[in-house]
């Protein structure tokens, strides 16, 4: 399996960030000017339009970066009603970018951060990989029904295409767990699009760390090259 690129690597917080400000209220822009500053961010949100439209479209803060420990970049920060993400690649740096905030925030801001939340950060991660195995081998008899989706469609069209594995994808049931659990992405091995089959290249999705994730995809190429 060869890695063709980290597309994505988030970490965060499903919950209000009034949940998390001071009791005693504090002015929106005073938070990005401190969080712009501490992390060097080239973009912070504007207030041009009011507070009313900031507040409903998030506060986007983009091209930042650690100043401590891994000394990783950060793509962006994202500050919504309902969440707190961070982008970083991978996520190793996303984490540490969320739990130096949430600690900067209550030794400097006033934030109410309590060890819980540390706990609750969630993750996405989304890898391009180009596999060596044929992803097709994963299931039983896909490659009879490829042929006969094939064998349709040419015989349809008058043409001779080739129709193969496209995409995999495993969920959980939500209606069991609640917040944020039940709001995290599926599982998902989806085709590149625009990629030629023979490139075996996919988009995989995973609500994950990035080295977990490397790590499963990694197992299923090797059930998919299990005779």
């Amino acid at each position: 399996m060869r890695i063709i690129s980290i597309d994505s690597a988030r970490a965060g917080l499903v919950i209000p960030f009034a949940e998390i400000l001071p009791l005693t209220g504090v002015d929106p822009r005073d938070i990005c000017d401190a969080i712009a500053e501490r992390y060097s961010f080239a973009d912070e949100p504007d207030f041009s339009e009011g507070l009313q439209s900031t507040r409903e479209n998030g506060l986007v803060f983009e091209v930042g970066k650690l100043k401590s420990g891994s000394h990783g970049a950060i793509d962006k920060l994202v500050i919504t009603g309902e969440m707190v993400v961070g982008w970083a690649t991978p996520t190793d740096v996303a984490k540490e970018f969320m739990q130096d905030l949430l600690n900067w925030g209550a030794s400097s801001q006033g934030w109410r951060v309590t060890p819980t939340l540390f706990e609750s950060l969630v993750f996405l991660s989304q890898i391009t990989v180009e596999f060596d195995a044929p992803m097709g081998k994963l299931i039983r008899k896909l490659e009879a029904l490829s042929g006969m989706f094939q064998n349709v469609f040419n015989r349809s069209y008058n043409s001779n295409q080739q129709i193969d594995f496209a995409g995999l994808f495993f969920n959980y049931d939500r209606t069991y767990l609640t917040a944020p659990l039940n709001q995290l992405s599926s599982f998902g091995i989806d085709r590149k699009l625009g990629a030629a089959f023979d490139t075996n290249r996919f988009f995989c999705t995973a609500p994950v760390q990035t080295q977990d994730h490397i790590k499963l995809l990694e197992e299923i190429e090797l059930m998919a090259a299990a005779d």
